[in-house]
């Protein structure tokens, strides 16, 4: 038969048996197997019960797979044998490597350049944002932000220019409020100074000597005023950015109280009060400062008539005693019934029309050109228990409207206090 030579290259022979006798079919010449091979080739397709099945012959140091399938040879039964060296399957798995990796090597040089480029164009608007935010950090400004993007970048970018907008607000509204708040401290300090001076040298402004030192009693008590005012804001910005446990208390007597006390400065103004027993929830101390800021404002403006209507919320209503337990603020919308509406109105004159100035902001000056910190206090307040606050020219007077936000804010015109 000859001997054995395995085949060049990675190749599948073949090879028919028919009967007793076998021969070798090969793709690029024919090869001689040895008898033993074929002899068991042989017998394992004699014995073959099912139609292919694979086999594994060890020859020498080398593994040689066939697989025997039973076939029709010229209407006689017949044997297909498909044979192939175990060097095969290493070369067909070393090629397919080599040419995997030859793919990967052209796509990664392929795609750097897009990716390279893809990079860039995430990363540019970044850099532009943190250098910004940079910029911003020391107090630098006044130059928008703008990406030209509508994706999730150029958002993150909408939300720094914003953030941007509120912070070049709120440096004008402080440098205006420490001018503001300078000429407010300015100006009674100089009166009381001067006062001070005029009495040690001898000399009484007022022409006597106790009306002199009560204009320095007026001023201190203005000072005073403008100070506590002051303190008072301050707290309420600290305490308006944190979770506050409340409590109920009854608002009617609270608005008698204020009303009694603020009732003898004129006592040519009739009072007018519509108020039922309610419930409100909060800090009493709180609405008390801010009940006396509104109705010293009313007073203030109004000819000869107030009016105060105060409207149960609904859901609530009814006495309440201040020891039922603290409950959550409001703003969490937990524990917390429906708060009630407050209208106060005087007949003094309308506001002014036009352009709406920010009548709740600190030291903005009202018809009279007085600065104050009234309403701004008023404002923290409500803000702090989720109310807001308003005027408008009604009933030809001013009301305010003290009442729950309905997810538009406070708006409208205001006076100052």
């Amino acid at each position: 038969m000859g001997t054995l030579k395995p085949p060049e290259g990675p190749v599948v022979q073949h090879m028919l048996i028919a009967g007793s006798s076998s021969a070798a079919g090969l793709e690029g010449g024919e090869s001689v197997l040895p008898k033993p091979f074929l002899e068991a080739v042989e017998q394992d397709a004699q014995k073959q019960q099912t139609a292919v099945q694979k086999y594994t012959k060890e020859i020498g140091n080398k593994t040689l797979f066939y697989v025997i399938s039973k076939e029709r040879l010229e209407d006689k039964p017949g044997y297909m044998v498909s044979y192939a060296w175990g060097n095969y399957r290493n070369d067909l798995v070393m090629t397919m490597f080599v040419r995997l990796m030859l793919l990967m090597v052209g796509l990664i040089v392929f795609s750097w350049s897009p990716c390279v480029w893809f990079a860039r164009y995430l990363s540019r608007p970044l850099v532009q944002m943190e250098r910004h935010v940079g910029r911003m950090a020391e107090r630098d400004w006044h130059d928008p932000l703008e990406t030209g993007r509508r994706d999730e970048i150029g958002r993150l970018g909408w939300a720094i220019e914003a953030m941007r907008r509120r912070l070049v607000k709120q440096d004008r509204t402080q440098q205006f409020f420490l001018q503001s708040w300078s000429h407010e401290l300015k100006t009674p300090v100089m009166v009381i100074r001067s006062y001070a001076q005029s009495i040690l040298d001898g000399v009484f402004p007022q022409g006597t000597l106790q009306e002199s030192v009560g204009v320095i009693m007026k001023e201190a008590g203005r000072l005073e005023k403008r100070i506590r005012d002051l303190l008072y804001l301050n707290k309420m910005n600290y305490l308006s950015s944190r979770e506050k446990a409340f409590g109920p208390f009854a608002l009617k007597p609270l608005i008698e109280e204020t009303v009694e006390r603020l009732r003898v400065r004129r006592t040519d103004t009739a009072w007018e009060l519509e108020v039922p027993d309610t419930v409100m929830y909060g800090e009493k101390e709180q609405w008390g400062v801010a009940l006396e800021n509104l109705l010293d404002n009313q007073l203030r403006y109004a000819k000869s008539r107030i009016r105060i209507v105060l409207t149960p919320g609904k859901g609530s209503g009814g006495t309440g005693e201040e020891g039922a337990g603290p409950l959550r603020s409001p703003r969490s919308g937990r524990n917390a019934p429906p708060a009630p509406s407050l209208w106060i109105w005087n007949d003094g004159p309308p506001l002014a029309e036009g352009p709406k100035p920010a009548r709740f902001e600190p030291f903005a000056s009202g018809a009279d050109g007085e600065f104050g910190l009234g309403l701004a206090i008023v404002k923290q307040i409500a803000e702090y228990h989720g109310m807001a606050v308003r005027a408008a020219n009604e009933a030809g007077g001013v009301a305010f409207h003290l009442e729950p936000k309905t997810g538009q804010g406070a708006a409208g015109e205001e006076k100052t206090a």
